[in-house]
């Protein structure tokens, strides 16, 4: 190989490179580590749940929010008692030593949930910095994991709003293909409050899915915030 073309060679492969490692890949790693943490505090909350449950059942059960019950954690089961009203409980009482190992599990998912929201937030000023007119829409966790579901923006302005609105129902879909079951109306879009919320979820979703469409490539082009016009038209 000539030195010419060598060094065309390495020129190529250098641009190659700083193309892939651009904003997207970014977004779409630290999407990818959210939905690990998620993974991961969701396993180890349900653990923490199941053991204290054995020590103080009542309270475990009486609160439902995942981050409350691990500040609660912090006090003893006489003052958890006491401040929830709970006169008698049918847990058993734990030695010193299965309590320090119980505190330590608590501290360790508090630290995962600390973590996730530490990314949350990252994800949330890059996506209203380089994505404003879709984060505006679909909201930075939503807009990112589409992103992520698409491989990159490029990719994503591409698709016709009917498969933004299926995207992440690909194992529905496949079943229906597959089975002849019934086809998927909606993916992740299901997650905004908009679609959630609405009595026609299919007609929410299509027609979220369609501004979003909109949305997308103005941010990809660099055009002008239309991300409240938008969103007031889903009204």
């Amino acid at each position: 190989m000539s030195k010419e073309l060598y060094e065309k060679a390495i020129a190529f492969t250098k641009a190659k490179i700083k193309e892939s490692i651009g904003i997207d890949y970014y977004i779409v790693q630290l999407v990818a580590g959210i939905e690990d943490l998620d993974t991961i505090s969701n396993k180890m909350i349900k653990r923490l749940r199941d053991w204290y449950e054995l020590h103080l059942p009542e309270f475990s059960r009486q609160v439902t929010d995942h981050k409350v019950f691990l500040r609660e954690l912090k006090h003893n089961k006489q003052e958890l008692m006491k401040k929830n009203n709970i006169s008698i409980s049918m847990g058993a009482d734990f030695s010193d030593e299965e309590l320090k190992s119980l505190n330590n599990l608590r501290n360790s998912t508090l630290d995962i949930f600390s973590f996730k929201d530490i990314q949350l937030e990252e994800l949330d000023k890059l996506m209203n910095k380089h994505y404003p007119n879709m984060t505006t829409l679909a909201g930075s966790l939503i807009g990112g994991k589409l992103l992520k579901l698409a491989g990159s923006m490029k990719k994503l302005i591409e698709f016709p709003a009917s498969t933004i609105q299926l995207l992440g129902a690909e194992k529905a879909l496949f079943r229906h293909l597959k089975t002849g079951k019934k086809c998927p109306k909606y993916g992740i879009l299901l997650g905004h409050p908009f679609v959630a919320e609405s009595k026609d979820k299919s007609k929410a979703a299509r027609k979220l899915a369609d501004k979003i469409s909109i949305a997308e490539k103005v941010d990809y082009f660099k055009g002008e915030f239309i991300g409240d016009e938008l969103k007031s038209q889903l009204k």
